[in-house]
């Protein structure tokens, strides 16, 4: 028989959470309906041996290790294996809040015959600390298509998401989670399938905790885009392939990728070479901005 629901797990150098995570799984009042499916993504540090000891306490629990491929592969791979009529998905490093999330979401979804629903998150610091809620300006309810293209990842964490399982028996039709952007598969990704699919109820009770951690030399999404904006050009082309196949308006993407890369790499230049330089830079860049049309204009009647 079926799981009810598939909790998909997603893990990277995540052996200070891993524990918090599962167990808030294991806490929600439905457990015994679960299958609990881990990818880990390459972890050079326990993680995988903390993942290994609960595999061989728990029968519905499945780790499936290997070689870095990325979150939008690892996502994708899992999302192919769940059984569960429903699919929730947890990031290794957060952790659930509500102990009734699972039933509370299948409830939703089922009341307002969606394809998906998310509720609101809490930010939190390395050490649990509350920073505020994830969703402050967007109001509950059934968000129709276009809504949810406006707003895209504002809308949720991805720790916050459940969706029917519209993965089962699919074929190759949802590849382009897995072929798109190394790092967005499981939110850009999620959102703009959840949109394409049918509409989505947003509910903003805060259900799940999202860990906001920006620090040298991190494993998780946000030090990495901090500390290696370059690695986010090939995810700000790749997500034309969301465009082709979910038919979004994706320009508007790409230029606040853009900027936020932008920004990025400021901060990264100024790490490296100091304020004072960064700004002589600056400063010589712009005057060759205004020169070089003069330069070339005495250069061509020279000729």
């Amino acid at each position: 028989m079926n799981p009810l629901y598939s909790v998909i797990m997603v893990t990277y150098y995540h052996e200070n959470y891993i524990n918090k995570a599962i167990e808030s799984v294991l806490e929600q009042t439905e457990s015994s309906q679960i299958e609990i499916l881990i990818g880990d993504d390459g972890s050079k540090d326990k993680t995988v041996d903390i993942l290994n000891s609960y595999q061989d306490k728990y029968d519905f629990i499945h780790v499936y290790a290997h070689e870095n491929v990325g979150l939008s592969q690892n996502l994708y791979d899992l999302l192919m294996k769940a059984k569960g009529d429903y699919i929730a998905i947890l990031e290794g490093d957060d952790y659930w809040i509500d102990n009734e999330k699972l039933r509370k979401q299948r409830t939703i979804i089922e009341n307002n015959k969606c394809v998906g629903t998310a509720c609101n998150s809490l930010k939190v610091d390395n050490e649990g600390m509350e920073l505020g809620l994830w969703n402050t300006k967007i109001k509950p309810g059934i968000l129709t298509k276009n809504q949810i293209l406006r707003y895209q990842t504002e809308i949720c964490h991805p720790s916050g998401i459940m969706v029917k399982n519209m993965f089962l028996n699919s074929g190759d039709k949802y590849e382009v989670i897995a072929k798109a952007s190394r790092m967005g598969g499981n939110h850009t990704g999620m959102i703009n399938l959840i949109a394409s699919e049918g509409g989505l109820y947003l509910d903003d009770t805060p259900m799940t905790s999202w860990r906001f951690v920006q620090v040298d030399g991190g494993k998780n999404y946000s030090s990495q885009k901090l500390n290696k904006p370059m690695n986010y050009y090939d995810s700000m082309r790749k997500y034309e392939m969301y465009d082709q196949s979910f038919s979004l308006n994706y320009e508007r993407r790409i230029y606040e990728e853009y900027v936020s890369l932008k920004k990025a790499l400021k901060v990264e230049m100024i790490s490296v070479v100091g304020r004072k330089r960064y700004r002589k830079a600056k400063i010589k860049t712009i005057i060759s901005h205004f020169m070089n049309p003069i330069r070339n204009l005495f250069t061509f009647k020279d000729k």
